[in-house]
């Protein structure tokens, strides 16, 4: 590797007005990335009309009419399908049944991303899921609102679960050669009120303690933590908060996950629901790297 110190004067001072063109260069891109997001906060209202229609459709308030359901089906679309629910869904009462069952659930658990959070006793919660979209703001606090909308379940009584995302776009001051696209600098999701003996993310268990004075031995319960597509909601606020208690390391892992599930969510699931549902998408193995 080159020993960038051994290099002559003179080609360390060049290298140093490349330095400085590499700043601008990361600025500018910064300044790209927010204008793409004003763009995308101006277009918002015309993606919520699509996706309210594809909501009626998946909740079964509105019947599509022969000329929306105009598609030619592509064999190997057929081929792909979620094979397992479209049994399901023939031998059912078809006449009897609204929207499309389970929609939500099932293309979450088609993707590789998700499916490994989506625990058993999170499938029956998930059911009740009737729509997930996204909402942005911009100004000085831009970012992005994931929200999870639920039918009245004997779970928790939130109709709507959100997890909030703040962006920043410039590169950090401090150690500005880091910047690597828009990163999150603020995160928080709602606060679940489980309903009594209902929360998935925390389970009981018996352990035995043994004294030490005497050699004879309890069984105390312990409440932890459990594993649970739901902790997606009880992410750490910030970066700052986060490191308390959390070394840096740790930290900055947590919150690169959080990051990639939120634009996850964001930029492949909610715009492409159905594609996901039916096994069409295909999860591109760079995508987690590529902010937009």
């Amino acid at each position: 590797m080159l020993n960038y110190f051994s290099l002559p004067a003179p080609v360390k001072r060049r290298i140093k007005a490349l330095k400085k063109l590499q700043l601008q260069y990361l600025e500018l891109e910064g300044n790209f990335y927010e204008r793409v997001h004003r763009l995308e906060c101006e277009f918002m209202a015309e993606f919520n009309k699509i996706t309210a229609k594809r909501k009626d459709i998946v909740n079964g308030s509105v019947e599509p009419t022969d000329e929306e359901c105009e598609w030619e089906e592509d064999e190997d679309d057929i081929s792909v399908c979620n094979c397992e629910y479209i049994v399901f869904f023939i031998c059912s009462q078809v006449d009897e049944c609204r929207g499309i069952s389970n929609f939500w659930l099932n293309a979450m658990k088609n993707t590789d991303l998700l499916s490994s959070m989506i625990q058993a006793d999170d499938e029956p919660i998930l059911k009740q899921l009737t729509d997930v979209h996204v909402s942005y703001t911009s100004g000085e606090q831009p970012g992005f609102n994931l929200e999870f909308v639920f039918k009245p379940n004997e779970f928790f009584s939130n109709t709507t679960l959100t997890k909030q995302y703040l962006l920043r776009f410039d590169p950090k001051k401090d150690d500005p050669f880091s910047y690597d696209g828009p990163e999150i600098v603020y995160s928080k999701g709602s606060k679940i009120d489980w309903k009594r003996g209902k929360n998935v993310t925390q389970k009981t268990i018996k352990k035995k303690q043994r004294h030490k004075g005497k050699g004879s031995t309890r069984t105390v319960t312990q409440t932890v933590k459990s594993d649970s597509f739901f902790n997606f909601f009880n992410q750490q606020p910030c970066m700052s908060v986060t490191m308390k208690t959390l070394d840096e390391e740790d930290a900055e892992e947590q919150m690169e996950i959080d990051f990639e599930l939120g634009h996850f969510f964001r930029n492949r699931l909610i715009p492409r629901a159905v594609l996901f549902f039916t096994g069409e998408a295909v999860e591109d193995e760079v995508f987690l790297h590529n902010r937009f």
